[in-house]
């Protein structure tokens, strides 16, 4: 490394050069100290600017008022009755009673399904329940005959127990053959097993006829369940309505328990909303409910409240709140978008503002409050305790920071800062329906 003798025997032998790097050093440095001064000069003319110009603003005044609160919520319609309709019997689709869109009745045809093996268990059942009642109808005759003989058997017994006690009284008093007494007993013993040969004649008919009985109820339900599946190939509405698709065609085999057809009521509807738990509460104050849709945002329909579910849905933790919609023109369709507002009293006496006055910072709410500096309107940042109005989306409650009668400024926020001077260009004041014209800066009270 060379020493300092050499460094300035150096810069003796080439002073051109020395006075070079000097020059570049001191023309840098000079840059550096005139751009410096232009910027500051530029911020200080920036905030002459800003102090000297007036920042326009729309003014809100605050105010105490009773507004409406309005529960808006949004779901989906559907009809009150939405039926698919599926097949009880298995077989071939003949045809379609309707077309898809078309209007029914209730008890109007929609699908014919093959019913020839259905025809054929009908007779079949049809001609066993004959042969049974026929069956029974022998068993009847057979009880009555065998109650007959039993009646009989039983006349012969009682005079047979008769004559034997009468024969037994001459016996004793000597005056009766011992033969004839024996004929006599003898008789009666056959009598007697007479009439026990007709009592189980009578038992057997009986349990014959209870046999034929059953058998009959048996055939009998199983005509009726052929008559009941032979009807069932004619597939009915069970409801007036739309149909809205068939979902099998004529020529497929339809099976039992399969979807055939869907229907739709229209001419009433249902629109499943949720609410919170803070908006349940107040459903019971609902006095009208309206519903409308995007296509046709300016009509109304009157809806009415139909079930609040007593449970929270775990999931979305709301609870589901069921209305019910007149639609007699069948305008509206299901699966439609619908908007509710349901109107659940008034809140008195409160102070709401716009919510474009509020604002986060510091990570609380806050709000520029016209004030007077200097003799100039100016922003004044103030820290305000907020919460939604029920009633509109675009405005909120103030709970505490404000007071009746102060200005807030409600336009060009990001121009407005605390403290800078402010030019009030328009007036809202909610209890005046005209709005001021532009004032000065000066002018403003």
């Amino acid at each position: 490394m060379p020493d300092q003798h050499e460094l300035t025997s150096r810069a003796q032998r080439h002073p051109a050069a020395l006075w070079v790097f000097l020059a570049i050093i001191g023309f840098a440095l000079g840059g550096t100290a005139y751009m410096m001064r232009r910027a500051d000069a530029r911020v200080q003319s920036t905030d002459n600017d800003i102090e000297e110009k007036a920042v326009p603003v729309e003014v809100f005044v605050v105010r105490h008022r009773t507004v409406p609160q309005i529960i808006e919520a949004r779901g989906f319609l559907s009809g009150v009755d939405e039926l698919s309709i599926r097949s009880e019997v298995d077989g071939k689709v003949i045809s379609h009673g309707a077309e898809d869109g078309a209007k029914t009745n209730a008890g109007d045809v929609l699908i014919e399904i093959d019913d020839t093996f259905y025809v054929l268990a009908e007779r079949q059942a049809k001609a066993e329940l004959v042969r049974l009642e026929a069956v029974i109808a022998e068993a009847r005759t057979a009880l009555e005959q065998t109650e007959a003989q039993l009646e009989a058997a039983s006349a012969r017994r009682a005079n047979a127990v008769d004559e034997l006690n009468r024969a037994r009284a001459l016996v004793e008093s000597g005056s009766f053959s011992p033969i004839e007494f024996q004929r006599i007993e003898t008789t009666f013993e056959t009598t007697d097993a007479d009439l026990r040969a007709a009592d189980a004649a009578k038992g057997r008919a009986s349990n014959q006829l209870a046999v034929s009985e059953a058998a009959v109820a048996i055939a009998q339900a199983s005509y009726d369940n052929a008559v009941a599946r032979l009807e069932r190939c004619v597939i009915r509405s069970p409801i007036s309505g739309r149909v809205n698709r068939f979902l099998i065609e004529p020529g497929e085999l339809a099976m039992a328990s399969a979807p055939l057809v869907d229907l739709v009521r229209l001419d009433q509807m249902k629109i499943l909303v949720e609410l919170s738990g803070a908006d349940i509460g107040l459903v019971e104050l609902l006095s009208k409910a309206e519903i409308s849709i995007d296509s046709a945002p300016d009509r109304a329909y009157a809806g009415r409240l139909h079930h609040v579910a007593p449970k929270m849905d775990p999931i979305s933790r709301k609870f589901q709140v069921e209305l019910l919609v007149n639609n007699p023109d069948e305008t509206l369709l299901s699966g439609m978008f619908g908007k509710v507002r349901l109107h659940c009293g008034e809140l008195s006496d409160a102070m709401t503002i716009p919510r474009s006055a509020v604002f986060k910072q510091y990570g609380a709410d806050h709000c520029h409050v016209v004030s007077e500096i200097d003799g100039k309107l100016a922003s004044k940042l103030r820290r305000v305790e907020v919460e939604s109005v029920r009633s509109h989306l675009d405005k909120v409650q103030v709970i505490s920071g404000l007071k009746e009668g102060e200005k807030i400024i409600l336009s060009r926020r990001r121009d407005v800062r605390d403290g800078v001077h402010i030019a009030v260009g328009r007036l809202h004041d909610p209890d005046s329906l005209a709005r001021s014209e532009p004032q000065s800066a000066t002018s403003f009270d």
